[in-house]
């Protein structure tokens, strides 16, 4: 049996961090969380977003705050990895959903691979705090998320990557509370299963620095540093020999 979730209970403040590509409607996807535009959205080849935004309403008797993140694929990765971690100090003490945002309608080769870069970037124990939102409901053609997802095997294996944890919004009905009363009601549940525990932080630049050593541990990284150790080596000697 299915737990309900209770969420006209004030025992904790929502701070959700939303992922995904220019045009997958992340942006607008805040805007239809909050039932508020704050966020500047629109179809582009370019991203309108270029640095971590944060809005804050109240949704659903919940204090619900949302981050606003540049495109995930054209970002390049250290000014990408600076701009997540000032969004993710914006809240404290973390952030407890990830939702990454995927067209409904759609799914590229792109879309596919944004899991291993999810990862990279991420680390292994975002995937617990991680949900796909799915956007562009009003452009499926009587198809449901979980037929999209039955018939995509990429599909498949990212959602269940994610736990299984997926939800659909129609960003052009900003009005349709339901939508997001329910989506709300999923995240609840997974962070009653996570123990009320959040991605923080330092749990990103943990990643940071475990991906930064991993870089140096690539052949052609190796005999570099291995190169200047010789090279500092025989400098010094060198030095002592003619001392």
């Amino acid at each position: 049996m299915e737990r309900t979730i209770n969420l006209s209970s004030n025992t904790r403040d929502l701070n959700l961090l939303l992922i995904g590509k220019t045009g997958s409607g992340v942006s607008a996807s805040g805007n239809t969380i909050l039932g508020i535009k704050v966020f500047q959205s629109g179809r582009s080849l370019t991203s309108i977003t270029d640095r971590c935004q944060k809005h804050t309403a109240e949704v659903a008797n919940r204090r619900v705050t949302v981050i606003d993140t540049p495109n995930f694929f054209n970002s390049n990765d250290i000014d990408l990895s600076v701009e997540l971690k000032r969004g993710l100090n914006m809240c404290s003490p973390g952030i407890y959903a990830i939702l990454l945002v995927l067209p409904s309608h759609t799914f590229t080769q792109q879309d596919a691979d944004i899991m291993f870069f999810f990862k990279k970037m991420f680390g292994e124990k975002a995937m617990k705090h991680t949900l796909v939102l799915f956007t562009h409901g009003d452009e499926l053609q009587n198809e449901s998320p979980e037929q999209l997802i039955r018939e995509n095997t990429e599909l498949s294996r990212l959602t269940e990557v994610c736990g299984g944890r997926f939800h659909l919004l129609n960003n052009k009905d900003l009005n349709n509370r339901e939508q997001v009363t329910k989506l709300l009601m999923k995240i609840e549940r997974m962070v009653s299963e996570n123990e009320n525990s959040c991605y923080t932080l330092q749990m990103f630049k943990d990643q940071s620095l475990k991906v930064f050593l991993l870089s140096f541990a690539k052949p052609k990284y190796l005999y570099a540093v291995i190169a200047v150790i010789v090279s500092a080596v025989i400098y010094v000697n060198i030095w002592v020999s003619i001392d």
